[in-house]
């Protein structure tokens, strides 16, 4: 620890960023950098698994005169999904994970309704009792089963689909069955605040009109339209 020592000696020192392989972390430390830099407004913890592309973040920001600000976040591709990383997902020491970040699969999905990887996304979702979540565009292919998954984490209030990384994969807006499913699953997702989904897909009547109820608010950035409600 002698460098957060040296660190101590900074003058106006704001924040600190650590990133760790988390099999060689130390709870303990956490809290020996935090007492050794009081000062310090900003504290985030990055620990990456050496065993998955599995990365856990912890967020603190506390300004004067501003709300105290913590969050917890898990982020993996989606492919990557196996029952150790649910278990460590779901079992992060004392912390509960707040936000769950999907990223893109690194490989092409198949058949993910009848995979078993599916399942144990399925039951990452159910189980996490997360506050917002955060999947990836090549999910709505299972969008029926995703959706029933999301019913369950009733802490849940904050839901982003991101785009397609090729323009091409926008050819699923036309499955006017998935597009069924994806407007029947965000009515049901009653205790939603916000949503942020590509706005491609409010090209869809059914949808757009569901979106107008159900929320306040709308904007529209970078293809990417985002609804608010209080």
């Amino acid at each position: 620890m002698s460098f957060i020592n040296s660190m101590s000696l900074v003058p106006n020192l704001v924040g600190v960023v650590v990133s760790a392989y988390d099999d060689i972390w130390v709870p303990d430390w956490e809290q020996q950098i935090r007492q050794r830099l009081p000062e310090a407004n900003v504290f985030i913890f990055r620990l990456v698994s050496t065993t998955s592309p599995l990365e856990v973040t912890a967020s603190d920001y506390d300004f004067p005169g501003q709300p105290h600000y913590v969050s917890f976040l898990a982020k993996l591709p989606v492919d990557s999904v196996d029952y150790s990383t649910v278990g460590r997902i779901l079992n992060t020491s004392s912390r509960r994970i707040q936000v769950l970040h999907l990223l893109p699969p690194t490989t092409p999905l198949r058949d993910p309704a009848s995979s078993y990887q599916c399942q144990l996304v399925q039951a990452l979702l159910q189980n996490g009792n997360f506050e917002k979540i955060i999947i990836p565009f090549a999910l709505l292919d299972d969008t029926q089963i995703i959706f029933m998954a999301l019913q369950e984490p009733t802490r849940l209030r904050s839901l982003e689909v991101t785009p397609p990384e090729s323009p091409s994969d926008f050819n699923l807006t036309y499955d006017f069955r998935m597009l069924i499913d994806l407007t029947k699953g965000i009515e049901s997702l009653v205790q939603l605040r916000r949503l942020t989904i590509p706005y491609n897909l409010e090209s869809f009547d059914l949808l757009q009109e569901l979106l107008q109820r159900m929320f306040d608010e709308r904007t529209v950035h970078n293809g990417i339209a985002t609804f608010y409600r209080d």
